[in-house]
């Protein structure tokens, strides 16, 4: 993922490799009573770096986009998760 000072710049200022990192959505931070910015973070076992964004519709643009990249899926979403019925047997 690659960050620039403006959206017209050609140099890049900042550079974060993704491979092995999860997005986790963070609580909401208000700043005062106008003002609120919209934490997500990058999580890896080694590092974890946090970008913000001025709106929440954004923020949720950055994390379906990065997650879209990283193949991430929702277990959840994928399979109906419930209580275990029994432990496996031998046959």
């Amino acid at each position: 993922m690659i960050g620039y000072k403006n959206k017209d710049d050609k140099e890049y200022v900042s550079m974060i490799n993704i491979n092995g990192y999860l997005v986790e959505e963070e609580e909401d931070i208000k700043i005062d009573s106008k003002y609120t910015i919209y934490p997500f973070s990058l999580c890896a076992r080694w590092d974890k770096r946090t970008l913000y964004s001025l709106k929440a519709e954004e923020r949720k643009v950055w994390i379906d986009s990065i997650r879209s990249v990283l193949c991430y899926s929702d277990i959840y979403k994928s399979y109906e998760l419930g209580v275990r019925i029994s432990e496996a047997t031998e046959l």
